[in-house]
């Protein structure tokens, strides 16, 4: 799922209404994740660019929860909502809890009590602010889930796509997802890319069953320099040597071949060169191949969900046409595509 699907209203709901079930950096978290818009949490430029602020409940008895039973928002003179606050009561620089001693948490909180001055706990909110900030993104940076959250500074992304050569500037260049290759990253990084691993990552990705035929019978075209020409000196010219008579020549070393299945008929559209998945398809073995196989795919559609071809009004000539039934108890397998 999406990085931010948890990040629902409902969930931000609760967590203003109810934030004594959440722990503290869950809730950062959360709140950090539901606003793509505002700089993340701990790099704001000031306390207006920042999505929530951190409060302190300067009380004397321990805490049975992270977080206050309020969520409230700061307002202005003007009486409009700014920045959401949560108060912080199991974490912090006041209470039983605090690194100060209690005779501060005592000070402070009597002078907002009796003297209904509010600046000692407004100061020291300042300063429990910042640590809580600081604290959270080191506990982000560690945390590659949570990274994710916010895509465009993902560093732990950044450090698997290193692994294997995946720049930021390759990012999102074809139709293959990044998510995707970034997942297999062992797979790419290792020294040799073999046959099964890229089984695996097509069976992964596509959620059909693969088979590949390495040396896969295939024709490869020649360069018109080294073609046999009647009247033309050349290396190719020598009779018996390198004469080649054609512009092609079958070649085994650089084919291989992928047989996907047998599928149902909708996945079998998907995958065809007209299909949604094709596209994905071939920008993945192009490039887990490194541009240096030829590949050809088989497409096997399961032989009870063979249309029937009826003239204008169903079938594709040459993807999902057949003349009568596949021979009994045999799925159809006779539609083949060059891929890369």
């Amino acid at each position: 799922m999406a990085a931010t699907d948890w990040a629902t209203p409902d969930t931000l709901t609760k967590l203003s209404q109810r934030p004594q079930d959440f722990e503290l950096f869950q809730a950062l978290r959360l709140i950090d994740a539901a606003s793509p818009d505002l700089p993340q949490l701990g790099e704001a430029a000031g306390p207006h660019d920042e999505s929530v602020r951190i409060g302190i409940d300067p009380s004397l008895v321990f805490a049975a929860c992270d977080l206050s039973t309020d969520a409230t928002s700061e307002e202005d003179s003007a009486g409009s909502s700014r920045t959401p606050r949560l108060h912080s009561r199991g974490f912090g620089l006041l209470g039983p809890h605090g690194p100060l001693p209690l005779s501060v948490t005592e000070s402070i909180r009597a002078s907002l009590l009796h003297e209904k001055d509010a600046a000692p706990l407004h100061f020291v909110e300042m300063l429990q602010h910042r640590m809580v900030m600081l604290f959270y993104r080191a506990y982000m940076q560690s945390r590659a889930a949570i990274q994710a959250d916010r895509p465009d500074s993902d560093r732990f992304s950044l450090y698997l796509g290193a692994l294997f050569g995946r720049h930021p500037a390759l990012a999102d260049r074809d139709d293959f997802a990044d998510s995707s290759r970034l997942y297999f990253t062992g797979r790419y990084a290792a020294g040799t890319r073999s046959a099964e691993a890229l089984e695996a990552i097509i069976a992964h990705e596509f959620n059909v069953q693969v088979d590949i035929t390495p040396f896969a019978l295939g024709w490869l075209n020649l360069n018109p320099r080294v073609q046999t020409a009647l009247g033309r000196p050349g290396e190719a010219a020598a009779l018996g040597v390198a004469t080649i008579v054609g512009e092609r020549v079958q070649d085994r070393q650089s084919h291989i071949q992928l047989r996907l299945g047998p599928l149902p008929l909708y996945r079998f559209q998907q995958l065809l060169p007209s299909g949604e998945q094709f596209a994905s398809l071939a920008a993945m073995v192009r490039e887990f191949t490194r541009g240096e196989l030829f590949c050809k795919v088989q497409l096997v559609l399961l032989r009870d969900e063979v249309p029937p071809t009826i003239l204008g009004q169903q079938g594709c000539l040459g993807r999902v046409s057949w003349l009568g039934s596949p021979p009994s108890g045999q799925d159809a397998a006779d539609a083949e595509f060059s891929l890369c």
